[in-house]
């Protein structure tokens, strides 16, 4: 487990980062602490699908960051825009009104790029027979990973965008 714990004098201390994928309740006096760890959505740059920076607005704008955070994390994590922690001074005031969560404008903007055409069959985009998909890779050892996987793949399903979800080990 990444929980690792301390005697100090007379006091227990548990640490719990969550990084192992598993939530152990324990009883007892509790204060949380923010900690700075991220669990991260990075668009591999050698992927042609995401030279076009507008599929990525399309996706961050599909993404219900809110819901992924209560659900997939049992509201231990707090959503973010930006690669700094929501409570970091420096962008407590940052505008993020063009990013939040809006499905509609995320299928307007892959409209406007050419991905208008909508599979029925299977509900995906393409544009001139270019299928809208990409790999999302996780880590299958971690539990809160695996549903937030699972969430992206549902939410960015919305807009017709389809990924497969490979699974790998920390070691892999």
């Amino acid at each position: 487990s990444a929980a690792s714990t301390f005697s100090l004098g007379h006091t227990n201390v548990l640490i719990d980062t969550y990084s192992d994928g598993v939530y152990e309740k324990y009883i007892g006096a509790s204060n949380k602490q923010n900690l700075t760890n991220f669990v991260y959505l990075v668009c591999n740059s050698k992927n042609k699908i995401f030279e076009d920076t507008n599929i990525k607005k399309a996706i961050s704008l599909a993404l219900d960051r809110e819901k992924i955070a209560e659900f997939s994390f049992i509201s231990y994590a707090k959503p973010t825009y930006t690669p700094f922690h929501p409570n970091y001074y420096k962008v407590k005031d940052y505008d993020t009104s063009q990013i939040n969560y809006n499905p509609d404008l995320a299928n307007k903007v892959l409209d406007s790029i050419g991905y208008s055409d909508i599979n029925p069959q299977y509900n995906f985009r393409h544009n001139d027979g270019k299928i809208l998909e990409f790999d999302l890779i996780v880590n299958k050892d971690n539990a809160f990973k695996l549903s937030a996987a699972q969430l992206i793949k549902e939410q960015l399903a919305e807009v017709s965008i389809y990924i497969n979800i490979k699974l790998l080990s920390q070691d892999d």
